[in-house]
């Protein structure tokens, strides 16, 4: 049985610049609709090897830096939460989004002490899942608008690369 890890601090930081800007931590730039379900499955098999590896579960970077198991949980549940928010911006133009705080979802789900294969097999299903959605959106939707419980406002567009972020810059802090 894998001990529970003490929570890593807080990211207060506000991503959405990546929209606007190339991410210097890890190279993306935003990208286009049309290449988000490529960029996405492209990730699971890296995934996949990164969490056989037998220090997957270990914070290999200091107690404070999230291990390969625990980034995997989190890109994990980000495919899950934006496909819940996709569907319901391509069903309620303008629609509202629930708040989702990352770090409560890390510490909730006990990230640290979940089994590595498991989550990669989880990954893969969700990641699936979410370039399926994001290569099924209909074109007179792509427009439609999710508004962030802080206000931000996203298209399904601009929502779909903010997600593909996520995803390019965890995989970066799993391969580092």
């Amino acid at each position: 049985m894998t001990t529970e890890l003490p929570p890593t601090p807080r990211d207060e930081k506000d991503w959405t610049w990546v929209l606007e800007r190339r991410c210097d931590d890890c190279g993306f730039s935003a990208t286009p609709l049309s290449e988000v379900p490529h960029r996405v499955r492209a990730s699971i098999e890296p995934i996949r090897r990164a969490l056989s590896q037998p220090d997957a579960a270990t914070r290999t970077e200091g107690e404070d830096v999230w291990s390969s198991v625990e980034y995997a949980c989190h890109i994990r549940d980000v495919c899950r939460v934006f496909n819940e928010r996709v569907h319901a911006m391509l069903t309620d133009d303008g629609t509202r989004f629930e708040s989702w705080d990352a770090n409560d979802a890390a510490i909730d789900g006990h990230y640290s002490t979940q089994d590595p294969d498991r989550v990669a097999e989880e990954y893969a299903e969700a990641a699936e899942t979410i370039a399926t959605t994001f290569g099924s959106v209909p074109e007179d939707r792509v427009q439609n608008r999710g508004i962030r419980g802080d206000g931000m406002a996203f298209t399904v567009s601009t929502l779909a690369s903010y997600f593909v972020h996520e995803i390019v810059h965890h995989q970066h802090d799993i391969e580092r």
